[in-house]
C-alpha cells in the first residue's frame, strides 16, 4: 500500500526546513516505483510544451510574411525584456519555426528603427549569421565524409579486399546530402543578400534625408551603421570558408550594388561603395 505523503508529514511532525527536506526525500524513496521523480518531470516539461505548440506555431508562420509577424509579435510582447527577446529568436530558429532570412528581415523592419542601434538586436543578427555558417559547415563536412568513405571502400575492391562496412554511403544517400547542403547554402546566400540590400537601403534613405534637409550626412547614426557593415562583411568574408564558391565577389557585387550617380558628392561615394 502506498503511503501518503500527507499522513508522513503529519506523522514526522515535520516543522522544521531541515525535516521537511527529510519527509520529502523519504516520500521520494518510498514512491521511486510508483512515479516519477520530480526532476525527470520538470526535464519533461519544456519539451511537452514545445511540442505541443510547435505545430501550431508552424502553421502560423507557414509563410515569409508569417514568419516575420510572428516575429514582430514576439517584439510587442517581450520588448521590455531583451535578454528573453535573444533567447526566444534562437530558440524559434533551432525548432525551425523562422529562418534566418525572416530573422535578418524583421530586425530591419519599420517597427525594429528605434532599436536599431540596440546591442541585443545586433547580438541576434550575429549570432544568426553564425548560425547559418555552422549550418553549411556541417553539411558539408558530412558529404566530405561520405565521399571519403565511399572512395576508401572503392579502393578496398580495387585491390581485392572484401568490405564489410555497413557505414558506406550510397550513391543515393550521397546525392540527398548533397541536395540538403545545396539547398542550405542558397539560403545562405539569400541571408546574404538581404542583410546587405536592407543595409544599401537605410544608409541610402539616410543620405536622401541629410540631403533633402540640407544637413550633413556625417551623423554619429551614419558611422555606427557604416561600423557595422564593416562588421558584418568581415564576419561573412572570414568566417565562411566556403563563401567564394557560394557566392563570387563579383556575383555579390551585380546583385547589391547599382552604378552610382556622377552628381554625388565623392565622400557619400566612397562610403556607399565600400
Amino acid at each position: 500500500m502506498k503511503a501518503d505523503p500527507v499522513a508522513s508529514y503529519h506523522k514526522l511532525n515535520c516543522t522544521s526546513p531541515h525535516q521537511k527536506r527529510r519527509c520529502d526525500t523519504e516520500n521520494n524513496q518510498k514512491n521511486r516505483g510508483h512515479s516519477r521523480p520530480l526532476k525527470q518531470i520538470y526535464k519533461a516539461a519544456p519539451t511537452t510544451r514545445r511540442l505541443r505548440f510547435h505545430p501550431n506555431l508552424k502553421s502560423l508562420a507557414e509563410f515569409d510574411d508569417g514568419k516575420v509577424c510572428l516575429l514582430k509579435v514576439l517584439y510587442e510582447v517581450w520588448k521590455t525584456n531583451q535578454q528573453m527577446m535573444v533567447v526566444l529568436v534562437d530558440k524559434l530558429l533551432r525548432t525551425e519555426v523562422v529562418d534566418c532570412s525572416s530573422v535578418a528581415n524583421w530586425l530591419f523592419s519599420f517597427e525594429m528603427q528605434h532599436d536599431f542601434t540596440s546591442f541585443y538586436v545586433w547580438e541576434i543578427m550575429h549570432s544568426t549569421i553564425k548560425k547559418m555558417s555552422r549550418h553549411v559547415d556541417q553539411l558539408q563536412q558530412e558529404v566530405d565524409n561520405a565521399h571519403d568513405k565511399q572512395e576508401a571502400a572503392k579502393r578496398k575492391e580495387q585491390d581485392g579486399l572484401d568490405v564489410i562496412d555497413d557505414d558506406v554511403p550510397t550513391d543515393e544517400a550521397i546525392e540527398r546530402m548533397e541536395e540538403r547542403l545545396e539547398s542550405a547554402t542558397s539560403a545562405q546566400k539569400n541571408l546574404f543578400l538581404v542583410i546587405f540590400q536592407r543595409f544599401i537601403i537605410v544608409l541610402t534613405e539616410h543620405l536622401a534625408r541629410c540631403e533633402s534637409a540640407g544637413v550633413d550626412y556625417n551623423t554619429p547614426w551614419y558611422k555606427w551603421v557604416i561600423e557595422r557593415l564593416q562588421q558584418v562583411f568581415l564576419m561573412v568574408f572570414t568566417n565562411h570558408r566556403h563563401m567564394t564558391g557560394l557566392c563570387p565577389p563579383f556575383t555579390l557585387h551585380a546583385s547589391l550594388f547599382t552604378p552610382l550617380p556622377p552628381s554625388l558628392p565623392k565622400p557619400k561615394r566612397a562610403n556607399i561603395a565600400w
